[in-house]
């Protein structure tokens, strides 16, 4: 093995891994965005303020405009609320499914 000659590896078994990374990424993301319309939907007294801050964080943007907003406005907190809890659980299932690819492949 030279600097000019890199070892071989398994294209096939790479693409399978990213492929996996990928997959669970956007799972856990529908789940964040599953988890953000389930709460819009249960009504604010049944649930405490703690949970819906630590299963929906994006929810907070909005807090402050609560009154005044138009339809334009509501539109694209609604985009920031829900995408953001998108990314973010999303985010999490990147790093546990990386870590646990990356984990297998050092056995």
């Amino acid at each position: 093995m030279t600097l000019l000659n890199p070892p071989e590896y398994d294209r096939a078994a790479e693409r399978c891994r990213q492929y996996q990374i990928k997959t669970f990424t956007l799972l856990c993301g529908f789940v964040g965005l599953v988890v953000a319309i389930v709460l819009t939907v249960i009504s604010s007294s049944e649930l405490s303020t703690s949970a819906l801050l630590i299963l929906w964080p994006t929810s907070t943007f909005g807090f402050g405009f609560n009154g005044t907003s138009t339809s334009l406005l509501g539109l694209i907190l609604a985009v920031i609320e829900y995408g953001g809890n998108f990314v973010l659980y999303g985010l999490v299932g990147f790093s546990f499914s990386a870590t646990y690819v990356w984990l297998r492949r050092k056995r």
